[in-house]
């Protein structure tokens, strides 16, 4: 269900994208068919890579971890911006051991200048960084939040035991009154 939904989501954004890299066309002037032949180009770039997120999603465990140790190798410092969106993918993957919004994260602000992407690229590029970017607010707020959590138990029981020593005085002085 979780699958699908993200399959959902990501067909959604590519449609938006698609759809908003047509609007940012270049001023210039070009004939119908450079036209076009540009626009099939964008496209491709990202429908490339999300039938490459699709088929990531149906491969098995071990699959998978072949194929990170593959990218990591070949994908990760490569000067094809398509193989190091590739190895993008994989890092976002949900429920895989190499996970990491983190990395990710930095190789999307930090993408070399002499690759530029093409439009619907740079439009996925910017939806996945401002995602990226609230997912790990979020993911410090709430290790703040469990850090305040911590210190507040632990102030909690500092309290109590205090508690439990003056009941264990309170019982001692009756005992001591009582004889």
């Amino acid at each position: 269900m979780k699958t699908n939904y993200l399959l959902l989501l990501l067909l959604g954004l590519t449609f938006f994208i698609l759809l908003t890299g047509c609007v940012h066309m270049q001023p210039k002037t070009l004939t119908e068919s450079e036209t076009l032949a540009n626009q099939q180009v964008s496209q491709d770039d990202l429908n490339e890579l999300m039938q490459y997120y699709h088929l990531l999603q149906q491969k098995s465990a071990l699959e998978l971890a072949w194929e990170y140790n593959y990218a990591n190798s070949h994908y990760k410092n490569s000067a094809e911006i398509q193989e190091q969106y590739k190895f993008l993918m994989l890092l976002l993957l949900p429920n895989t051991q190499f996970r990491n919004t983190q990395s990710a994260l930095d190789m999307l602000e930090n993408l070399p200048e002499m690759t530029e992407p093409s439009s619907n690229l740079a439009a996925f590029t910017n939806i996945l960084l401002a995602l990226l970017q609230e997912q790990q607010s979020a993911t410090d707020q709430q290790q703040q939040l469990a850090a305040k959590l911590r210190a507040a138990e632990i102030q909690v029981k500092a309290l109590q035991d205090k508690i439990n020593v003056i009941k264990d005085l309170e019982k001692n002085l009756m005992r001591r009154n009582a004889l």
